[in-house]
């Protein structure tokens, strides 16, 4: 039987009982309140105390019911009920998520893409089933949240993306993942600018915080990291009073009166290579421009910002990971390098407290929040299992290459830098700043030479498999948006002859560029890691070929963790670790280790050819 809800809303119907909402919507009373008790709806209460539903509820309601019978979890659904995320978006990552199932519930994958073409989803009838199972237990998605476990929440403020994860704690694995657009960026007239405004995203952070913990009430602990060395501005109050500089930025290349960079100038004076996009370089243009707001107390990371938001701190408590990405920062000592920023006259402002061990900033919710860390280094640590013999490559806007040292590993050679990683050790780390946007380049040139705005990745993804069996190569330099040491230099296509002058060559010739800029700092590194190579990011989780490139290229296994947002899940990790005191090898065992072949095929073990 089909009831239409949609006639009795352009009727008027106002105030219904709870037995009529079950009758319109197909739910029990069961599941009606306890969607109410979760606070995906708010039911207003007669004179008579009983409960008053509009047709806003009706509409609810039923929506819920499609979500439902899609399999979305009443998670996923508080998040879109606060306003998160829209409906499209919900069946979008229902869809994501059978696709990782291959095929095991089709009749799911149907409902989603059937409702994702209905333009008025709120109100197409309501569909009979005689299993209300699905719409009465709260738990039936979320086996940890009925087991009571321990659950951390991590939080990864990204360039382009903000995003979540939820790691069980007990039963070792992530239950969770959202991901919001980071729509922040403000819109400057000279190229060399790169903003963001600090306080949107402290306010949707702190509104994606309070949604999460709605919907997972076991959470014990809160990791936050984000993108490193950008900076802003705080007052005496420990609010924001200028925007996000963010490590795009390069103002600092531009030339001085000296005609030297400002990066050069730093260098020149005190020393240190302190690179365009990093904040002290930042600071340095600002501070000669007269650009520092008057009103401004002191400067910190955007990350060290969310938490002061969070926990009520006026004043910025800095992990050795966010320090360092600034510049001007000693690693022997654990100190700014309080002579050099006299040289330059930066000592114009409260430089935030660096805080000695991991520790905890404060408390959201009774919730202990942990100092923030840089994302490179969270990311190594939510994905590397085996710390001292694995390499950690991540692939997202930019790229990285990292090895975990101890503390009197020499220091390297730029482009390799020595960052601060957790309990005295350091990650060798090498970033390229190109990356994935090397491969969204090369989408965007086939997009346009194709004349259509639908993406190209599934046709790109056709040409690297296909030249992937063949000898005929281009070789491509994929430094397209120039490099840390030299922001002039462009990228190069070399070797081009009449028998491989194809998309497909080139294609595999740019997955290649971007695995051989990686490859070259290891070289330069002077490490030597004998484990497997552990990829991470977006840009390499959905690009098989690019895992078949990187297994060839570094000659290693290639393991690909079966979970995303990798540095959104190490926050969640390292603040259990870190704030619940959960022994290190037990956070690890939640990082789970599916491999990927030289084919590029998922599989759970691996042997070398």
């Amino acid at each position: 039987m089909v009831y239409s809800v949609a006639i009795l809303i352009r009727g008027g119907v106002k105030h219904l009982q709870i037995k009529e909402v079950c009758h319109l919507t197909g739910l029990s009373a069961k599941a009606v309140r306890l969607y109410e008790s979760k606070g995906l709806i708010s039911v207003d209460r007669a004179a008579n105390a009983y409960r008053e539903y509009t047709d806003e509820q009706i509409e609810r309601l039923c929506a819920i019911r499609r979500f439902r019978l899609s399999g979305i979890s009443l998670a996923d659904i508080r998040l879109w009920a606060d306003g998160l995320f829209d409906a499209p978006a919900l069946f979008q990552k229902r869809l994501y998520e059978l696709s990782e199932e291959k095929g095991k519930n089709k009749e799911q994958e149907k409902l989603c893409r059937e409702y994702l073409k209905n333009a008025n989803f709120n109100v197409p009838a309501c569909e009979k089933t005689s299993d209300n199972s699905l719409f009465d237990d709260p738990e039936l998605l979320n086996p940890a949240l009925a087991a009571g476990h321990r659950l951390s929440l991590g939080i990864d403020i990204g360039t382009t993306t903000i995003s979540a994860a939820v790691a069980d704690l007990d039963g070792h694995c992530q239950i969770a993942c959202y991901t919001l657009p980071n729509q922040s960026m403000i819109k400057a007239n000279e190229p060399f600018r790169h903003e963001q405004d600090a306080v949107w995203i402290a306010e949707k952070l702190t509104q994606f915080i309070k949604s999460v913990i709605g919907a997972f009430p076991g959470i014990a602990s809160i990791g936050i990291t984000g993108q490193m060395h950008g900076i802003l501005y705080a007052d005496k109050n420990g609010k924001a009073v200028s925007p996000l500089y963010t490590w795009q930025d390069t103002r600092a290349a531009l030339k001085t009166s000296t005609g030297k960079t400002y990066s050069e100038e730093i260098k020149h004076q005190t020393g240190y290579t302190v690179m365009p996009g990093y904040g002290f370089a930042t600071h340095y243009y600002n501070v000669q421009n007269g650009l520092v707001p008057e009103n401004a107390a002191s400067l910190c990371t955007i990350g060290d910002y969310a938490v002061m938001c969070i926990t009520g701190r006026t004043r910025a408590l800095m992990h050795a990971s966010n320090a360092a990405s600034l510049g001007l920062f000693d690693c022997a000592t654990g100190k700014f390098d309080r002579t050099a920023l006299e040289k330059l006259k930066l000592n114009v402002l409260s430089l935030p407290d660096v805080a000695t061990g991991e520790t905890v900033a404060g408390f959201y919710q009774n919730i202990p929040v942990t100092v923030a860390f840089g994302d490179s280094q969270a990311a190594f640590f939510g994905s590397v299992r085996d710390e001292k013999n694995d390499l950690s490559v991540n692939y997202g806007t930019g790229s990285q290459i990292s090895m975990c040292v101890d503390a009197d590993f020499p220091t390297p050679r730029l482009p390799l830098e020595r960052r601060p990683y957790f309990e005295g050790r350091f990650l060798l780390t090498g970033s390229a700043l190109c990356g994935g946007r090397a491969y969204a380049l090369l989408e965007r040139f086939f997009r346009a030479a194709l004349r259509t705005d639908s993406e190209q990745y599934e046709l790109l993804n056709e040409f690297a498999q296909k030249a992937l069996g063949t000898d005929k190569r281009l070789k491509v330099r994929t430094t397209f948006c120039g490099t840390r040491q030299n922001a002039d230099i462009r990228g190069l296509i070399e070797n081009i002859g009449e028998d491989n002058f194809t998309p497909e060559a080139l294609t595999l010739g740019v997955l290649e560029g971007m695995a051989n800029e990686l490859y070259e700092m290891y070289l330069q590194s002077g490490v030597k890691m004998f484990g497997k190579l552990v990829a991470s990011g977006n840009a390499v989780q959905k690009n098989p070929s690019l895992c078949r490139v990187l297994s060839q290229t570094f000659s290693r296994p290639l393991v690909l963790p079966a979970l995303r947002e990798e540095a959104a899940f190490g926050a969640a990790l390292a603040a259990a670790h870190f704030a619940l005191q959960i022994p290190l090898n037990e956070v690890k065992k939640s990082i789970p280790y599916p491999c990927i072949d030289e084919k590029g095929n998922s599989k759970y073990e691996y042997r070398k050819n």
